[in-house]
């Protein structure tokens, strides 16, 4: 009887043991990572016309798509961060705000296939870049 309960404990412990590893990721050094730097682009409506969230999304992925090419935009890899409406900021009384998170060698091209979206019933801004979101919030203030 002892010698069954000390086996059971021993592969109750090795399975708590295979638990802690499966849960542990392998990480990269902080120096291999890519550093990403955030670009907010603020979005401001000329018509009274409601155009959603999403839609506006697509528009920025195909226009930085188009400009930088698929090569490019795979090494850009934008990512949303974090979207949400404005009412009254930088005397913008109805839109959008994005945070955008992009590679550091990729911010220039990224702004500038920005800038050239060519919506009628849109006005895009491109108001700066930071390198940690926390910073980046303050350009909407």
């Amino acid at each position: 009887m002892k010698k069954i309960t000390k086996r059971r404990e021993k592969l109750k412990v090795k399975e708590k043991v295979k638990e802690k590893n499966k849960k542990k990721k392998l990480k990269l050094m902080p120096s291999l990572r890519e550093k990403r730097h955030y670009v907010v682009v603020i979005t401001e409506e000329k018509k009274g016309e409601n155009i959603k969230e999403e839609k506006i999304k697509e528009i920025i992925n195909n226009t930085i798509l188009d400009f930088i090419g698929i090569l490019g935009y795979a090494k850009a890899g934008p990512i949303f961060v974090e979207t949400g409406k404005i009412d009254n900021v930088r005397e913008i009384k109805k839109g959008f705000y994005f945070i955008i998170s992009v590679t550091t060698k990729y911010v220039d091209k990224v702004k500038a296939a920005i800038s050239l979206i060519n919506e009628s019933s849109l006005v895009f801004r491109c108001i700066g870049v930071s390198g940690t979101i926390k910073k980046s919030k303050r350009f909407l203030s």
